[in-house]
């Protein structure tokens, strides 16, 4: 019975190790909403942008502790979830984006939670589109 115990408490501290690695280890480094993305920097950062935009990418630059995981770029236009895009993360420093059309309606207030694997947010950006 005591074989058994220590499994379960070895078992239970492993396991709150590897959840406490994949969410704690990710640090956003950079953020920004822009019009574009060239050699893969940002251009046209800003926080407001006409609704005749188009399209705006949010770039993110993060260091984690791990080669590898994911985190998600979660679009939303006055509180209400537009998108949410998946993008892996493939070195302990990376930089990625992610893009969304806007629709000239789509005026007000958006942001951009940037989430790690396991849906906690670790960064966001708000932005207005006027």
């Amino acid at each position: 019975m005591k074989k058994y115990a220590l499994a379960f408490v070895i078992t239970l501290l492993l396991s709150c190790g590897l959840y406490a690695q994949n969410s704690s280890n990710i640090k956003v480094t950079d953020i920004a909403v822009c019009t574009s993305i060239e050699n893969r920097q940002p251009v046209g950062t800003d926080s407001v942008f006409n609704s005749d935009v188009g399209k705006l990418y949010c770039f993110t630059g993060l260091t984690s502790q791990i080669d590898t995981t994911e985190i998600s770029h979660v679009w939303f236009y006055k509180d209400k979830q537009m998108a949410k895009i998946n993008l892996p993360v493939k070195a302990k420093t990376w930089h990625t984006w992610s893009a969304k059309t806007i629709v000239p309606a789509w005026k007000g207030n958006w942001r951009v939670e940037i989430q790690d694997s396991n849906g906690n947010v670790i960064a966001s950006k708000s932005f207005q589109i006027k």
